[in-house]
């Protein structure tokens, strides 16, 4: 199903859009996600393709790029999906038939940041303005922390690397002390210093978006663009932090 209020756009350059979270959509809405995979790309450019301003100016235009089409797309009568009732949204089951049947052209115990479980119960049932008692630090943390399930990789979590909050059961997957740093700061701190895994952060994101909230687009459909798009940036920005 998709929701009918869509993230506030702040526009910029020719290029893209900012996109901003926004306290009316659920957590887990694809345009939250998306908006948090953007500033991650635009802290990407800063921390690691930042040999020059040319350079990181190029790399955050192409974010900036890629990530307004992916939001243009999802926002296209017919072509975003959205199901609030399961854990990650999507994809769309029956990519290939519209919304009227016809065919297409580890767990934590919740003391800590309690504020964050309240939240995604206070979502679960159905309630409205679950964010609005939020401070813009929390708020990013709590996407962050819902998002984080797509960096995730099984051993990862695992292995206590990575965590996330599972939107479905409000409860803590993986490492329980990661859950307690977003009282005050912004966004749960995922960016890797290791440039390599950094870039393999931002592409894997920017795919699973693709793959599970745009896969009855058109161009998703018939040559999944947008993945290639996302596979050459992976191959520019791979080839050239193992440069340095």
């Amino acid at each position: 199903m998709k929701k009918s209020i869509y993230v506030a756009l702040a526009a910029t350059a020719a290029h893209g859009e900012i996109i901003k979270p926004n306290k009316k959509l659920s957590g887990k809405h694809p345009l939250n996600k998306l908006a948090r995979l953007q500033k991650f790309g635009f802290d990407f450019a800063e921390f690691h393709m930042n040999d020059s301003e040319a350079q990181v100016s190029r790399v955050k235009t192409a974010i900036e790029s890629i990530t307004t089409n992916m939001a243009n797309s999802w926002k296209r009568p017919n072509c975003g999906y959205f199901d609030e009732t399961t854990s990650k949204g999507g994809p769309d089951p029956n990519p290939d038939t519209r919304s009227n049947g016809k065919p297409r052209s580890s767990r934590m115990r919740r003391e800590a940041n309690q504020w964050m479980f309240d939240a995604c119960e206070c979502e679960l049932d159905g309630h409205q303005n679950c964010y609005d008692d939020m401070s813009k630090n929390q708020h990013a943390f709590y996407i962050d922390s819902v998002l984080n399930e797509m960096f995730c990789d099984d051993d990862e979590v695992e292995s206590g690397e990575c965590s996330y909050l599972d939107s479905m059961t409000c409860t803590w997957v993986g490492d329980a002390s990661q859950a307690v740093r977003g009282s005050g700061s912004s966004g749960n701190g995922r960016l890797s210093e290791v440039p390599e895994k950094a870039v393999k952060q931002i592409t894997g994101g920017l795919k699973k978006w693709a793959l599970r909230y745009i896969n009855n687009c058109s161009g998703m459909r018939n040559g999944k663009k947008p993945v290639k798009r996302v596979n050459n940036l992976y191959k520019k920005w791979i080839e050239k932090v193992s440069d340095e």
